[in-house]
């Protein structure tokens, strides 16, 4: 590679990656994953939050806060997927949370990397796999006790939905998907000002 094109990359690579970046976010605005909601953090491109409901299978009501991470090599290497909520599950490391995407890490390329990404965690709680875990506890009791298995997923399920409200060291980004309690007289002015608003 001549100096001059290795120059002309240090220069216009970070108006390139986060010009993908982008690209990326529109992607998922456009072809929204059900129950999957991110939004790019207000101090780092390569940081993004995430939050996914799960509305079927054995996580099914789970409410699991994340973190995407972009590295520096991006797109020449994968997102990382960190969950913030405590997550049982055989391809989540117990102890970081990380998702392992061995699976898909030698055949995603080119754009679009966020988007599959996403995909891949999304399908990863209705299909699960003992293949590539990184929570090996998790991923025997899957295979050698299925009833056993459900019974802690159930557990997990019910916890998410209490640790929704616990405050994370991304909290003090703008961006980041914070939840707070609602009282009734808060659910009751919110109704109000939708019975009350003029949609023409």
């Amino acid at each position: 590679m001549s100096t001059k094109k290795t120059n002309s990359l240090a220069v216009f690579g970070p108006f390139l990656k986060e010009y993908m970046v982008t690209a990326e976010f529109k992607q998922i605005c456009q072809k929204p994953i059900s129950g999957v909601y991110v939004i790019p953090s207000a101090r780092s491109r390569n940081v993004w939050f995430g939050v996914i409901f799960v509305r079927s299978g054995l996580y099914q009501g789970g409410i699991y806060r994340f973190r995407l991470i972009l590295s520096e090599d991006y797109p020449n290497m994968l997102p990382r997927i960190e969950f913030r909520t405590p997550l049982f599950h055989p391809l989540v490391h117990h102890d970081t949370g990380e998702v392992n995407l061995a699976e898909i890490s030698t055949t995603l390329r080119g754009p679009f990397q966020v988007y599959s990404v996403l995909k891949y965690v999304h399908r990863m709680f209705r299909n699960i796999k003992s293949e590539y875990a990184w929570n090996k506890e998790a991923a025997e009791t899957f295979q050698d006790n299925p009833e056993r298995f459900a019974e802690w997923v159930q557990s997990n399920v019910e916890l998410s939905k209490l640790d929704m409200f616990r405050s994370t060291e991304d909290d003090s980004d703008p961006h980041a998907i914070k939840f707070s309690p609602i009282n009734g007289a808060t659910y009751q002015t919110c109704v109000n000002n939708l019975l009350n608003s003029n949609w023409d």
